[in-house]
């Protein structure tokens, strides 16, 4: 699907589109305020807004929340502080939950990923799973669910800056006492994991 597949009514939303169309391709994404601007047009069509997300998510490019901006829950508004991380699947962000004046990792899946009923519907069994295992000492809580959204607990960096074992690895290597450590750790969190029902973890990486 290309820009000139909308029903722009002139030629001035049409260069508007293509311009907001050349950035995304540039950076690789777009934020939602840059989509809203592009649109804040008397003459956009309205029944064109979800053709034009449906041929940006075609194209494969992610929409992006920025610092500052609301995620809706269902019931809930999330805060956004940044952006924690980007995978194969899914996009991890940095939020502030208002209601309870705390800071969660709010991970969603890729823009790519949202129209697929199926993986939709894999996430949400997946993070009700997560969410109905209660709290271990080694594994990250999970809270809640909203729409395709689920709020994690957020593990600070330390006072080096560190928060993943794959920063460990690169900045601060462990000695073999402290990988042993971790490992069992690792293994309790699993064996604890298993025990709930999960009997494959698909996602398991030092990041």
């Amino acid at each position: 699907m290309s820009s000139e597949n909308l029903s722009a009514p002139n030629k001035k939303v049409s260069i508007e589109l293509q311009k907001l169309i050349e950035l995304g391709k540039k950076k690789g994404f777009l934020t939602y305020d840059e989509i809203n601007e592009a649109l804040l047009q008397e003459d956009f069509p309205v029944e064109d807004i979800d053709r034009l997300f449906d041929m940006l998510w075609e194209m494969g490019m992610d929409v992006l929340y920025r610092k500052g901006d609301f995620v809706d829950g269902e019931k809930e508004k999330y805060e956004v502080y940044g952006i924690l991380g980007m995978g194969g699947f899914g996009i991890v962000y940095l939020v502030y939950f208002h209601q309870t004046k705390s800071v969660f990792a709010l991970k969603t899946l890729r823009c790519k990923y949202l129209k697929d009923k199926e993986g939709r519907e894999r996430f949400k069994k997946e993070a009700k799973i997560w969410i109905e295992m209660d709290a271990h000492p080694f594994l990250v809580r999970a809270h809640f669910v909203g729409r395709l959204f689920i709020a994690l607990e957020y593990i600070a960096p330390d006072e080096d800056g560190l928060n993943s074992l794959d920063g460990y690895l690169k900045h601060k290597p462990p000695d073999l006492a402290q990988s042993l450590r971790w490992a069992i750790q690792f293994c309790y969190g699993m064996e604890y994991a298993n025990s709930k029902g999960i009997r494959a973890h698909r996602d398991i990486k030092p990041a």
